[in-house]
């Protein structure tokens, strides 16, 4: 692995750590669709840096969400539940972002910051794994 690959993969975790606060944030003034939104985010910039760790390096949601799923679920290097809780993120993300009527909760918003927190510490394992 290149130096600027390297920079790359930090960068997305970077990104992925910032997003957390700012949900918990959303969440207290109660704009639990964006923290809903920021918490997915978290988890998206997470799995690009760990997919970029593993070679590859898709843009489009879909296939962060197939891909880490191929790449970590599948070969049993996680558990199941982390693919499921990415794709259920996204699913929400989208209703939240994009669905007029789509009013999210106190509690999805605080499910889904703990859902993101939870995969990214998970992230942080596999990439320790990936790049030792």
């Amino acid at each position: 692995m290149d130096a600027k690959q390297l920079e790359s993969i930090h960068l997305r975790m970077g990104l992925a750590q910032d997003k957390l606060p700012l949900a918990r944030r959303l969440t207290a003034d109660g704009y639990y669709n964006d923290a809903v939104s920021k918490a997915y985010y978290a988890m998206f910039y997470a799995s690009r840096a760990l997919l970029l760790a593993v070679g590859e390096d898709p843009h489009k949601h879909t296939g962060v969400v197939s891909l880490f799923g191929e790449h970590f679920v599948k070969t049993g290097k996680t558990d199941a539940k982390y693919g499921r809780t990415l794709a259920v993120a996204k699913r929400l993300r989208e209703e939240s972002d994009y669905d007029e009527r789509k009013h999210a909760t106190q509690e999805e918003a605080e499910r889904a910051i703990a859902d993101a927190d939870e995969f990214i510490r998970e992230v942080q394992r596999l990439l320790e794994e990936a790049l030792a």
